[in-house]
């Protein structure tokens, strides 16, 4: 039986080259599309799934209710790991993580090698009993349990020791302490949101030896005794907080400690995450998800449409068939096989466009996504349930068409269009191009929206600005000369240092001030910068003046606020100058001046209350302020001054205004990545489009000759073989347009600061679908005006 299928769907495949090729190409393009949006989309949703005890893990959060708002954030004080293993049964082990890279890069050296590394933390002795990082060498137990220990990740071995064994041996690191390796790890998974090059016993740091609560930049996991039930645990946790704050000082608020699973951390994070640690948004992974069944839908009605209008080239098989005793469900199951056999054809295409088609797409999503049934059985699922799908969801419809043709009425040549049918295809064609005119107003929404981030005023100078990592305490004594040593050059217009990056601010406090209640105080941001910041980054001082010098212990704290923490507080920007403030953490002094509101975040969050203080042991970037001419001479200059001061650390840079875009990574890629499925999406519908206007065009042959002999014009023939079409289109313009602006501007909510979606922009989207529907269209029908009336009246 599905031999004498096979040699039938060979049979119409042959017969009909044309409908064939654009049935099979369309879905192999569909099914490629799908297949790779899958892949990503299932990396995604395995993030920290390969650890062992992964549903044991939880990363704990930490936080205040602050007034009507709670405040929640990733990292913890040093305490609050301990005293959950301490009080709590269900916590059977614990490991605190320090990111160094949150406060600048580290430089580790081996000999006369040097090299700044961002991928270096600090962890407990717990570490690798509690997450499964394989070890290459040294014993995962007892690897970071003594101070000045350190495992390397294998790839970091390699390119510090070549082929030598690296354990036993010493590296030094930011030029003052030594660190032991006594372990090689393999390197990690891309799918971790912990990713380390060097990992660091937490012994080594003096923090390690205080459980206080004060002070929240360590990252804490717990492993449970069991998996689930987080809601009862973190019921019990927040009433111990509760009782240990009282019973300490009765401190208001009380902090907020959650639980929250390792499942959940890259994809269902909204915290004030910085750093390396990968952050990934569930949003987007179900946007991603539904384009790829939209777009296996529009290349599956593309199959739907040409076999049913191309129902009258088989009524006479089916007629046939019946009369020597086939009942439907015997025609029923060999439309089915034909359309599993056309879906096989396109799956091995469809395959074979992954193939060839992963490597740049793993180049344009940053991942390394894998093709493999081997190492990855999910794919092998995955590629079985997208062709059985396809095999239903297209062959059904044509399957139960075709199968109910009466057999009496086939034989005398009396069948005819049914009108169900007809409006069933149309209805096909409205969905796939409101399916178009939704991506393409996507499209246009997000590339709006980033440009506008990319050329908002953010109320600082970012361009021609070098970052340079400093960090280091010799670096921070000698800050005076190499920024004196720096502006001999003329292309230098400005030096100055500070505790982060513009843009990636990330410091949390709260302040006492001068007129507010006590007990009353307000987050705040506190940002460490040196006296020439303000001037440097062009900041506008709206009251008072900037720093005039260093900061001197004896004097205290100066601070220059913006106007978001004078209008917290209660106090008019004139009115500000000469208040006492405590950024607490014992930092008293008086604000010297107020700045305008400007975004030191990026444009997702709204400004909020931000002080600027000074701190030179705090400092970890260089900001280097350049003219635009000359800018190799310059950064030449700067160079040999790094050399010449800083010859223990390499000289690396980047631009703060490269920074920024940085901070729009996520958008952008999803922005191109939409763009690309988008156009893919168009030309499957529009092949579609083709062969249906090929089949009219057919279909009307005789027609078309009879009104060339009465004197129609080309043009005539033309608009009446394109208007059906173009009423179709616009409906599908009508219709998908008001659901697109819904979403898109859901999307945009994201951002504190954000475009309207204009009308202008659906107009735009509609008129772009309606020209390229009418390009597509226009082929055939020139070419059926064109035609000679004669060989058009002798047509069948």
């Amino acid at each position: 039986m599905f031999g004498n299928y096979l040699k039938i769907a060979w049979r119409n495949i042959r017969n009909s080259k044309m409908y064939s090729l654009i049935s099979i190409s369309g879905l192999a393009v569909g099914i490629a599309c799908c297949l790779l949006i899958l892949l990503f989309v299932q990396n995604e949703l395995n993030y920290d799934r390969f650890h062992e005890k992964a549903e044991r893990i939880y990363r704990v959060t930490y936080g205040f209710q602050l007034g009507s708002q709670a405040r929640e954030i990733s990292v913890t004080p040093t305490i609050v790991g301990p005293m959950l293993k301490r009080d709590f049964p269900e916590v059977t082990e614990m490991v605190r993580v320090f990111e160094v890279n949150n406060f600048g890069p580290s430089i580790v050296s081996y000999g006369s090698k040097k090299f700044q590394e961002s991928r270096f933390m600090f962890g407990d002795s717990t570490m690798f009993s509690i997450f499964s990082f394989p070890f290459v060498q040294g014993d995962p137990e007892t690897a970071i349990s003594r101070p000045g220990t350190i495992v390397l990740t294998e790839s970091t071995a390699r390119k510090i020791f070549g082929s030598e064994n690296p354990l036993g041996k010493t590296l030094k690191v930011d030029n003052t302490r030594d660190f032991e390796i006594t372990g090689v790890v393999a390197d990690l998974p891309s799918n971790s949101h912990l990713q380390f090059d060097y990992m660091a016993s937490f012994s080594t740091l003096r923090q390690s030896q205080r459980e206080i609560w004060g002070s929240a930049n360590y990252f804490t996991y717990v492993l449970t005794n069991s998996p689930g039930n987080t809601a009862a645990l973190n019921k019990k946790i927040a009433e111990r907080i509760a009782e240990y704050t009282k019973e300490m000082s009765g401190s208001n608020p009380v902090p907020i400690v959650k639980l929250q699973p390792l499942s959940d951390v890259y994809l269902h994070s909204k915290h004030l995450d910085g750093g390396a640690r990968a952050k990934g948004d569930i949003g987007y992974i179900y946007g991603f998800s539904v384009l790829a069944l939209l777009i296996l839908v529009v290349a599956c009605i593309n199959y739907m449409n040409l076999a049913t209008a191309r129902s009258s080239r088989r009524a006479k098989e089916v007629g046939m068939r019946k009369v020597l005793g086939a009942q439907r469900n015997t025609l029923i199951s060999q439309f089915f096989g034909e359309s599993m056999i056309i879906t096989g054809i396109s799956m091995l295409l469809a395959l074979i466009l992954v193939q060839l088609f992963l490597p740049a797409f793993n180049l344009f999503i940053g991942k390394t996504l894998s093709f493999n049934f081997i190492n990855n059985p999910e794919v092998l699922v995955l590629v079985l349930v997208v062709g059985f799908l396809v095999s239903i969801v297209a062959g059904s419809y044509p399957a139960l068409f075709l199968s109910r043709f009466q057999p009496a009425a086939v034989l005398k040549g009396e069948v005819k269009r049914s009108g169900g049918a007809v409006l069933f295809r149309k209805a096909l064609v409205v969905f796939q191009f409101g399916v178009s005119v939704f991506l393409i107003v996507g499209s246009l929404v997000v590339d709006s929206q980033l440009s506008f981030l990319r050329n908002k005023k953010l109320g600082l100078a970012k361009e021609q600005m070098v970052i340079v990592p400093i960090g280091d305490r010799e670096t921070i004594g000698n800050l005076s000369t190499i920024k004196n040593e720096l502006m001999r050059d003329a292309g230098v217009l400005g030096v100055t240092a500070s505790s982060s990056i513009p843009g990636k601010v990330m410091g949390g406090y709260s302040v006492a001030a001068e007129g507010l209640p006590e007990g009353e105080n307000p987050p705040t941001t506190g940002w460490i910068v040196d006296k020439d910041f303000p001037s440097v980054l062009d900041l506008e001082l709206i009251a008072g003046n900037t720093f005039q010098e260093t900061f001197i212990p004896e004097k205290g704290y100066d601070y220059v606020i913006n106007e978001s923490l004078a209008r917290r507080i209660g106090w008019q920007p004139e009115e500000a100058v000469g208040k006492w403030l405590n950024v607490l953490g014992n930092r008293m002094g008086r604000v010297i001046g107020v700045a305008r509101d400007f975004h030191f975040r990026s444009l997702h969050n709204e400004i909020g209350p931000l002080a600027l203080f000074i701190s030179p042991r705090n400092f970890e970037y260089l900001m280097v302020k350049i003219a635009p001419e000359n800018i190799v001479a310059t950064m030449g200059h700067i160079d040999r001054v790094w050399a010449k001061l800083v010859p223990y650390r390499p000289f690396e840079y980047t631009f703060l205004d490269q920074e920024y875009e940085g901070l729009y990574r996520a958008e952008v890629r999803s922005g191109q990545l939409l763009t690309v499925f988008t156009l893919l999406a168009i030309v499957i519908a529009c092949l579609g489009l083709f062969g249906l206007a090929a089949f009219t065009a057919e279909q009307r042959t005789r027609e078309i000759g009879i009104r060339k002999v009465l004197g129609a014009s080309v043009g005539s023939i033309i608009l009446m073989l394109s208007k059906d079409f173009g009423r179709l289109i616009v409906l599908a313009i009508v219709l998908a347009s008001p659901l697109a602006y819904w979403i898109m501007n859901n999307w945009l909510q994201n951002f504190a600061y954000r475009i309207d979606v204009s009308w202008l922009t659906l107009i735009a989207a509609g008129i772009a679908a309606l020209i390229i529907a009418i390009g597509t269209i226009t082929y055939q029908a020139v070419k059926a005006a064109l035609t000679n009336p004669i060989k058009a009246l002798k047509y069948e």
